[in-house]
């Protein structure tokens, strides 16, 4: 596991920088804030993010090569092709020579979680496309080991993407949470390793990917069940009876304290440096739908879904439907030979 060495948060004052997003067309923030951004990590929009990485021309950023600078997008990790992944890999690897971060552990029990996270993942993802701009943040759908009779048997954990399991925890792979940052952290335990410790949880890179499915979760739910001027303003009320003062709207968002926990819930992030590609399916019940040679459509259990392949030597029981759960070979007798 890579291990980050450096949290990319400068001391700037604790004004907030945020209004921004208020305003109506894309990027609108450049000439106020974004053109005194000390380092990429504060950017709110791509022109600023090119002043790190590229050169603006006519409006628009241009990378070294001549490529116009797009919004990254997220892909589910087991989606991307074999070169967007293999230069993934790559970026990771190079932000883990370079010394560029320091770990955090990050804000839990209250409602300054889900934004936190969503600020603190914006700038591992720039951090990675100032060493690769082709590169996103993939996030990992957990649930693609739903019906896999031992989660720790999926190809995700195998030495072409993830890696193995040095050695199995005896953590619950059921969580019966309705509240999505506990059920976040259940995912982690199960895990195991540098992740069971939420002080330095985020020495693996997994850590991101499932806090970008989490955010991804969020924005969908945004999207669905909030106007415009709600997903820019609706922050729980503050109250110290449901969580310390740290956690209030107007709090510092510690240790990035040139903004504040509402600050969060922006627009910024997903109008201007991020999309999410939708998650994986396969309504017709057809392997191919699911848009990987990683994921296979289950059939057996409910609506046609996809579901993460089984690596060689693992448990394959429970698929009956003339489906084939197995990375290779063929599930035999329950198992994947």
């Amino acid at each position: 596991m890579w291990k980050a060495e450096q949290i990319m948060a400068p001391e700037v004052d604790e004004r907030s920088q945020y209004y921004e997003h208020q305003q109506s067309t894309e990027e609108a923030d450049v000439p106020a804030q974004n053109s005194s951004r000390t380092n990429v990590y504060e950017c709110t929009t791509l022109l600023c993010v090119c002043n790190f990485i590229g050169t603006v021309k006519h409006s628009n950023c241009r990378t070294p090569d001549g490529q116009i600078l797009q919004p990254a997008l997220r892909k589910e990790y087991r989606q991307l092709s074999a070169t967007e992944r293999n230069r993934f890999h790559n970026a990771l690897s190079k932000l883990k020579s370079t010394g560029e971060y320091k770990l955090c552990g990050g804000a839990h029990s209250g409602p300054a979680f889900l934004p936190w996270h969503r600020e603190y993942i914006k700038r591992f993802e720039l951090a990675l496309r100032k060493i690769d701009f082709t590169v996103s943040l993939p996030y990992w759908d957990s649930t693609l080991e739903g019906q896999l009779q031992d989660g720790k048997d999926s190809c995700l954990f195998e030495a072409e993407l993830m890696g193995r399991f040095k050695r199995a925890t005896n953590y619950s792979d059921q969580v019966y949470w309705t509240s999505l940052e506990y059920s976040n952290g259940n995912v982690l335990l199960w895990l195991g390793g540098e992740t069971f410790q939420p002080s330095v949880s985020a020495n693996d890179p997994l850590f991101f990917m499932h806090h970008a499915f989490l955010d991804k979760l969020w924005e969908d739910w945004r999207q669905k069940h909030q106007t415009m001027a709600d997903r820019t303003t609706a922050y729980p009320r503050d109250s110290i009876n449901c969580s310390s003062e740290e956690h209030f709207a107007n709090s510092p968002m510690r240790p990035f304290n040139q903004l504040r926990n509402i600050d969060g819930i922006s627009d910024f992030y997903t109008k201007n440096l991020y999309r999410y590609q939708e998650r994986a399916t396969c309504p017709s019940g057809k392997d191919e739908q699911c848009g990987s040679s990683f994921l296979f459509c289950d059939r057996s259990h409910r609506e046609p879904h996809c579901a993460a392949k089984v690596r060689y030597g693992g448990n394959c029981i429970g698929f009956e439907n003339n489906e084939n759960p197995c990375i290779s070979g063929r599930c035999v007798d329950g198992i994947c030979t």
